[in-house]
């Protein structure tokens, strides 16, 4: 190539996944497609970057550029997005620019290595600057869901395309929605909150700032936990497990075990919201350090400071509170568990221990 290159110019265009009209072969199509149908969408690596996608228009406007400008030589460049996103927000833009119910399921982050694609030479060297990786996911969102009239393709064998469509796929007019304040939060609405299957508790992540959380939202929180049970449930005013600080309404009930841990290097704070709780500040030997009752007609407010073991106990059925802390989420690094605490397996013991906490509030209260 380069012995061509002194006698004509050549360009070498390294391409990354291409998107367009009915083609679905990227992981990014496999997405899509899913949320179309409403099926559970797998990813990893949530919070790596990701623009390694293009679509035929961003390549016929760099190709159109090349010829108006000219370039000598021989070259090699990489064509993708501009404005990397995270995973995670980008199923998250798929989700909501479809309307879809879809789950997002996290696979084992060990499973595949995520890279995002540099893009400096194809400023640098060749002044070109690339539609952003949201621009482009939109324009593919919007070649591929179909019409109010039109149904869901099913991808044929090998993912070839079309099949028989049994689906009605979202209607445009999905998109143009905006009937809600932009604050408001519903748990059903796609736009608005991205809800998390990996956890052990009911759990959503709001998508959209700014976010309020009213009287009807929280009803909602509270028919959803009634729903399953009376699982705890909670709703992050954050956006992903990644985020640097972490907001969440927490609904909890009594008669589950509430292990005591500490956060490594962070503290949290407490702010009751409805019902009552106990929390308790122990020492390093598991002596009970500070309990209180948080309620909304005395105590409102409570902050633990880092390194501190802690519990809760919720006294009524639910408990709603507002906890704060800074992030991200570590998974099982992100508590510290003393040995002096049962750690929950021998539901006898941890019966015991949360009655030990109960008789420091009631010793508190006649005191």
């Amino acid at each position: 190539m380069r012995g061509a290159g002194g006698s004509f110019p050549v360009i070498c265009v390294r391409l990354p996944g291409v998107v367009g009209r009915g083609d679905f072969q990227p992981w990014i199509g496999t997405a899509l497609h899913a949320a179309m149908r409403h099926e559970p969408i797998w990813i990893y690596n949530p919070d790596a970057s990701f623009n390694n996608i293009v679509d035929l228009q961003e390549i016929t406007r760099f190709i159109a550029y090349l010829i108006e400008h000219g370039v000598g030589g021989c070259e090699l460049v990489h064509l993708a997005a501009s404005e990397p996103m995270r995973i995670w927000d980008v199923v998250a833009l798929i989700r909501s620019l479809t309307g879809s119910r879809s789950e997002v399921l996290v696979m084992d982050r060990a499973v595949k290595h995520s890279f995002a694609i540099s893009i400096a030479r194809l400023r640098d060297r060749f002044g070109f600057f690339p539609s952003t990786t949201r621009e482009i996911l939109q324009r593919y969102v919007m070649e591929n869901v179909p019409a109010p009239s039109q149904p869901v393709a099913v991808l044929g064998p090998g993912g070839g395309f079309p099949m028989s469509p049994p689906v009605q796929g979202p209607s445009r007019s999905r998109l143009a929605e905006a009937s809600q304040p932009l604050s408001a939060v519903a748990l059903d609405d796609a736009a608005s909150v991205l809800r998390d299957p990996g956890t052990k508790t009911q759990a959503w992540f709001c998508q959209r700032l700014p976010v309020r959380v009213d009287q009807g939202l929280l009803a909602e929180l509270k028919r959803q936990a009634a729903d399953r049970d009376h699982q705890n449930t909670r709703l992050c005013l954050h956006d992903r497990p990644g985020a640097a600080f972490h907001d969440m309404i927490i609904l909890e009930h009594p008669g589950k075990y509430y292990r005591p841990h500490a956060h490594k290097g962070k503290g949290e704070s407490y702010h009751i919201i409805g019902g009552s709780m106990g929390i308790f500040v122990f020492t390093e030997e598991g002596e009970v350090a500070d309990a209180c009752v948080l309620t909304t007609d005395d105590t409102v407010v409570y902050r633990v400071g880092a390194d501190m073991y802690h519990a809760v106990l919720p006294l009524s059925s639910p408990v709603v509170y507002h906890e704060s802390k800074p992030g991200p989420f570590l998974g099982e690094a992100d508590c510290v568990y003393p040995e002096w605490a049962p750690d929950g397996r021998d539901a006898q013991a941890a019966a015991e221990f949360t009655e030990r906490l109960r008789s420091v509030l009631d010793a508190n209260q006649r005191g």
